[in-house]
């Protein structure tokens, strides 16, 4: 069995809580959770490279983009934010697959940015990294100071 193969059963296991021998009830399609989200992850993904002034092109995987996501002045506190944003927009986007999969809620993309950006603030609050007591604030601290 392939390693992709291998992972992708860890997937389905946890999600439908398999990992007994015995039988569950798949409530869910696999498909349907695999589908991409067309339009509203790219979105993110660009918003939050145009709020950085980054210009750059995506690498071809979730690993190759961890690895290269590195960023001038990164022991500055909008270094630290910029570090902690890939985490932060792929947290979104699960909770986003979560929300249509399982409750068929879907938010808009103007509302997934706003829900993004919130997170990205309450993440660097928790990190102690808010020098911005505000969401402009932090946008414009982002913008200017990486």
């Amino acid at each position: 069995m392939s390693i992709a193969r291998r992972i992708e059963k860890l997937q389905r296991d946890f999600l439908w809580g398999g990992l007994e021998e015995e039988h569950k009830f798949h409530l869910v399609n696999w498909q349907q959770v695999c589908t991409p989200l067309y339009g509203g992850a790219w979105e993110l993904w660009s918003m939050v490279l145009i709020l950085f002034g980054i210009t750059w092109v995506m690498p071809r995987g979730v690993v190759d983009l961890l690895n290269c996501w590195h960023g001038p002045r990164s022991k500055s506190e909008a270094g630290k934010i910029w570090k902690m944003t890939p985490h932060c927009l792929m947290w979104c986007i699960w909770q986003e697959r979560n929300d249509r999969t399982f409750n068929g809620e879907e938010k808009s993309i103007p509302a997934l940015k706003f829900h993004l950006l919130h997170i990205l603030l309450s993440w660097a609050k928790a990190a102690h990294l808010d020098s911005s007591c505000s969401l402009s604030d932090m946008i414009d601290y982002c913008s200017v100071c990486l």
